[in-house]
């Protein structure tokens, strides 16, 4: 009985490994490309929602050092912008556009269109900060 039990574990086992190999490209996940700026610009929309909100948890009195997700700072990178001094004022001139984001009304069914002009503005003045750096992506 127990040698019929290990037969049939064993068949059962490469059975599995049969099917697996045979089907695994049905079930593997396929590389997604995405171009850089279309990236830049979904990332830059959700630092403004992100931003929005940790800004809010603020006014409300809460610690918001753990709910920071840190988009921006990928952004920068993604730009090739790096940890200069100068590039250190870029970056809070940045959060100073992203401030724009608090005059959105999030209630309101219009919130995409201002949200997205705004991403659109900010990706503008870094793209133009990007050719004075003279930097790739």
């Amino acid at each position: 009985m127990v040698l019929i039990k290990y037969f049939i574990f064993i068949a059962n086992f490469v059975l599995n490994k049969i099917n697996y190999y045979k089907y695994k490209n049905n079930f593997a996940m396929k590389a997604i490309t995405i171009p850089t700026e279309d990236l830049i610009m979904s990332l830059l929309r959700d630092h403004l929602v992100s931003y929005r909100l940790v800004q809010g948890l603020l006014k409300a009195g809460l610690d918001t050092l753990n709910f920071d997700l840190y988009i921006s700072e990928t952004i920068f990178r993604l730009m090739g912008f790096g940890s200069s001094d100068e590039e250190e004022k870029l970056f809070e001139e940045f959060l100073n556009w992203s401030e724009k984001v608090m005059s959105i009304d999030f209630l309101s069914e219009d919130r995409v269109e201002p949200l997205n002009d705004l991403r659109d503005e900010i990706y503008r003045k870094l793209k133009r900060e990007q050719k004075l750096r003279k930097l790739k992506y």
